[in-house]
């Protein structure tokens, strides 16, 4: 999920040595480190010291210099427009209430700056909002809502849907991805020439499984554009 997910974001995410970038929910740093060699600066936030903790280690450990880790209430509120991209991966669902979830999405779109991004994974599922007790390994409960929910939460606060795709993997992509690390090695991070069909095929197979499941739900990942100028 991990390399099929960041494959996606460097196809589509107009990425600039130049860019500032907030991780909202960064954890660990996944994804902070690896927006680090490919952007300016990147400002990762999350709820648990623990984790900010990690962060702070990991990057000291790597030598990752532009960098920074925060626990929300240590600093000041960001002002508005200080990023030209906000990343939040799998945060949303946790927000319970609909209410929180639009109050945190306007904070996402005030620190955007004018012809900014935001980039949105989220579970969730088409038929309604799906409260799920028992998230398997996380143990927690979170709160599965429509595409739509996010499309119209991002809107009202001045920022349009510019990609919306279905960043699942199924077991099928598994097999795939050992043959493609069996050709091309390791580092590899896309699909291998002729082999693409796999990854639609595998989309495929994951979204058949749901509906026969009658759980019509999946990752997805949303890209929204700030208007005007950057």
């Amino acid at each position: 999920m991990d390399s099929t997910q960041k494959a996606l974001y460097a196809r589509v995410l107009p990425l600039r040595e130049d860019l500032t970038v907030l991780d909202f929910g960064c954890g660990n740093g996944r994804w902070a480190f690896w927006f680090a060699p490919r952007v300016a600066r990147v400002v990762g936030v999350d709820l648990s010291p623990a984790m900010v903790s990690a962060a702070r280690r990991l990057a000291s450990e790597q030598g990752v210099q532009n960098v920074g880790f925060i626990v929300p209430g240590d600093e000041a509120p960001f002002p508005d427009d200080s990023f030209d991209l906000v990343n939040c991966v799998w945060v949303l669902k946790y927000i319970l209430t609909d209410a929180g979830a639009e109050r945190t999405i306007a904070e996402f779109c005030r620190v955007t700056k004018p012809g900014g991004y935001v980039a949105v994974i989220e579970q969730v599922n088409r038929s309604g909002s799906l409260l799920v007790e028992s998230e398997g390994y996380y143990q927690g409960r979170a709160l599965y809502r429509t595409p739509g929910f996010y499309i119209e939460a991002f809107k009202k606060g001045g920022l349009h849907l510019r990609h919306h795709s279905i960043t699942n993997a199924s077991p099928l992509f598994w097999a795939y991805s050992r043959v493609q690390r069996a050709l091309y090695g390791p580092a590899a991070a896309s699909p291998a020439p002729g082999l693409r069909w796999v990854t639609a095929a595998s989309v495929r197979c994951d979204l058949l499984a749901g509906r026969a499941m009658k759980f019509r739900s999946g990752h997805h990942f949303f890209l929204f554009r700030k208007e005007g100028e950057a």
